[in-house]
């Protein structure tokens, strides 16, 4: 009798734990303290994550010789007329290193060949690694506004002279981009804010339809004419 007493008071305890308010023929009232939850834990408040971008790595001092050695080689071969010799060590020292100011150089150049050669997309490619602040920032956008204009894509075009403009490293240079953001916007028809980015260099609706009839040819600039106020 004991044991069946035992093993239902115990049966009890398990429907307790369980939230269920159950207690059998003479067993004792379990204590309502063990009904109590037990206090919630505080966590420590983390700090909010950043992303911080990794260190660029820096360019070993054995790059940096390749580097400048390759630019060297590259001037000489440009300077005695062999022009494949220079494009293949300009190339040779674009895959080598992406990290010296040779390097850099070297993107440059073979963008601006590329564009005489209208390779738009080789132009965009060799200057999208490239930083888009300072001087070379103008000079990569620079690129990119052509490029773009190459393959008639003018809003992208006018971005680029956008962002060219103010990294110009001289007055008339951030006017001239400006200017060429205002045509591509007209090309690309954002008519109401080509007139708006010409008129902040002082650039009328006039003015703005001479700069592009050195760029069109007759029956395109014939068709743009209706929309020019």
């Amino acid at each position: 009798m004991l044991r069946r007493l035992t093993k239902t008071c115990r049966l009890a305890l398990g429907h307790l734990w369980l939230g269920v308010a159950f207690v059998a023929p003479g067993c004792a009232a379990p204590s309502q303290s063990v009904l109590k939850p037990s206090p919630p834990i505080s966590q420590p408040s983390l700090p909010p994550k950043t992303d911080v971008p990794p260190p660029e790595p820096q360019a070993s001092e054995l790059e940096r010789e390749r580097s400048k050695e390759l630019w060297e080689r590259s001037q000489r071969a440009s300077a005695a007329g062999d022009s494949l010799a220079s494009r293949r060590l300009l190339g040779r020292l674009v895959r080598s290193s992406a990290l010296t100011d040779e390097s850099v150089e070297a993107r440059l150049a073979l963008a601006e060949e590329a564009l005489s050669r209208q390779d738009w997309p080789s132009a965009l490619d060799l200057v999208a690694p490239l930083n888009t602040e300072g001087d070379v920032g103008y000079q990569r956008h620079r690129v990119s506004a052509l490029a773009y204009e190459g393959q008639a894509s003018y809003l992208e075009a006018a971005e680029a002279w956008l962002k060219a403009s103010e990294h110009a490293p001289e007055a008339e240079l951030a006017r001239e981009a400006i200017e060429g953001a205002a045509q591509d916007q007209y090309l690309g028809g954002a008519l109401a804010l080509a007139r708006e980015t010409a008129s902040s260099i002082g650039t009328s609706s006039v003015m703005l339809r001479q700069g592009l009839e050195k760029r069109l040819d007759g029956d395109t600039l014939a068709e743009l004419n209706v929309h020019i106020a």
